[in-house]
C-alpha cells in the first residue's frame, strides 16, 4: 500500500492509495480537481474516489475526475444524497475491498450527520477525514458534542500504531492549545520542535498515530488526570476573577466614590459591549449562511495565510464576504471567548444598580 500526500485548497490533503498487486489506484477526499489530477495523472487510472463528508473541501474533485477517469464514487449510505456522483453506498461496519486492500467503514458523526472514517486493519492506516486530527478535533457542525466524544472514542480504541491520515494541515495551531492545556507534558513540547522543523521545511506534519495522539491530544486525554487538573485550575481562576467583577460592580455601594465609579464602568463599558454586540452579530450571520466556508476563512487568517490582495479569479463580492466578514468573525469569536458573556453580565448588573 503506497500512499501520497496531496495538498490541497489552503490546508487540506487528499490522499492518492495504490495497491500495486492489482495495479488499484484510489484517491480519498478529492478537496479540488487540479491539484489531484496531477498526481492521477502519473498512474493514468483512477479506479475509486473514497470521501468521508459531504463537504466542498473534501468533494470538489469527485464529478471531474469521475467523469475524466470513469471513476466509482464512494460514501456513507445515510448521506448519499448529498456525495456527489455516488455510485457505493456503504453502512457503518460494512467492509469493502479496492483491489487486495480491504477496509473497513466506521460512522463517526460530530463534523456532520454523515461522517464515516476509512479503516483499513492489516494496514494499519486510518482515513479520519475532519473528525481525528493530528492534536485536534474537527468543529461541530451539525451533530452534538456527545456525537463527537463518542467518535472519538471509538478512534482511540484502535492500535497505538495505527497511522492517521486526516483532512488538514491543523497540527502547528492545535500544539499551541495543547501546550496551553498541558504545558508540563514533555510528549507536546516535543511534537512541536518537530512539527515546527517539518514545517519550516514544507513537509506534511503526517501522518500522525493512535499512539501519539493518546499522549499529546487533549479531546483524547480528557478522562486523564493531568488535563482534568489543569481545566480544574482554570476553571477556578476564572470563577474567582467573576465572583470579585461582580462584588466590585454590583454590591449597593451608597458612597460618593462607588457612584462615580459605577457612572465611569457605565461610560467605558457602553460603547465596547455595543460594538462587541455587533460584532458579534456579523459573526452569527456568517457562519449561518456559510458555516463551511467561514471555517476556512478562519483557519487561513488563523494560520496567517490570508491575504488582502484580490485574486484575479475571484470575484469582489467572495474578496469582500472573506475578507471583511470573515476576519471581523474571526476577532469577534476571539473576542467572546474572553470578554463578552462576563461583560455582558457586569453591563446589565451596572444598569440595575445604578
Amino acid at each position: 500500500m503506497k500512499i501520497e500526500i496531496i495538498p490541497c485548497l489552503n490546508d487540506n490533503y487528499s490522499y492518492l492509495i495504490f495497491e500495486k498487486e492489482t495495479n488499484t489506484v484510489s484517491i480519498v477526499d478529492p478537496s479540488e480537481f487540479n491539484s489531484c489530477d496531477r498526481i492521477v495523472q502519473k498512474y493514468k487510472k483512477l479506479d475509486y474516489i473514497l470521501n468521508t463528508h459531504h463537504h466542498f473541501d473534501h468533494v470538489d474533485g469527485n464529478l471531474k475526475l469521475k467523469k475524466r477517469y470513469n471513476s466509482k464514487v464512494i460514501g456513507f449510505d445515510k448521506d448519499k444524497e448529498r456525495i456527489p456522483g455516488i455510485d457505493i453506498k456503504l453502512k457503518d461496519n460494512q467492509e469493502f475491498k479496492i483491489g487486495d486492500l480491504k477496509f473497513k467503514v466506521i460512522f463517526v458523526p460530530g463534523h456532520t450527520n454523515g461522517h464515516i472514517a476509512f479503516y483499513f486493519e492489516k494496514e494499519k492506516v486510518l482515513f479520519s477525514g475532519d473528525t481525528l486530527f493530528s492534536l485536534g478535533c474537527g468543529k461541530i457542525f451539525e451533530g452534538t458534542h456527545k456525537d463527537m466524544f463518542n467518535s472519538l472514542n471509538k478512534l482511540k480504541s484502535l492500535s497505538p500504531d495505527t497511522k492517521i491520515y486526516c483532512g488538514h494541515e491543523y497540527t502547528e495551531s492545535n500544539l499551541a492549545f495543547a501546550k496551553n492545556v498541558e504545558p508540563l507534558n514533555e510528549n507536546i513540547i516535543s511534537r512541536y520542535n518537530e512539527t515546527l522543523n517539518l514545517r519550516k521545511q514544507g513537509i506534511p506534519s503526517l501522518p500522525s498515530t493512535i499512539g501519539a495522539e493518546l499522549q499529546t491530544n487533549p479531546f483524547l486525554r480528557v478522562d486523564t488526570e493531568e488535563v482534568q487538573e489543569m481545566i480544574l485550575k482554570k476553571f477556578i481562576v476564572l470563577v474567582i476573577i467573576y465572583f470579585i467583577s461582580m462584588c466590585c460592580f454590583v454590591r449597593d455601594g451608597k458612597g460618593k466614590l462607588m457612584h462615580q465609579i459605577k457612572l465611569l464602568s457605565l461610560v467605558i463599558f457602553s460603547p465596547i459591549l455595543l460594538c462587541l454586540f455587533l460584532l458579534q452579530s456579523c459573526m452569527v450571520i456568517v457562519i449561518w449562511l456559510s458555516p463551511v466556508e467561514y471555517d476556512a476563512w478562519r483557519n487561513e487568517i488563523m494560520n496567517k495565510k490570508a491575504h488582502l490582495i484580490i485574486k484575479p479569479e475571484e470575484k469582489i463580492g467572495d474578496w469582500f464576504w472573506k475578507y471583511v466578514f470573515g476576519t471581523t468573525a474571526y476577532f469577534c469569536e476571539a473576542l467572546a471567548h474572553i470578554f463578552l458573556i462576563p461583560s455582558y453580565i457586569f453591563f446589565i448588573s451596572l444598569m440595575i444598580k445604578s
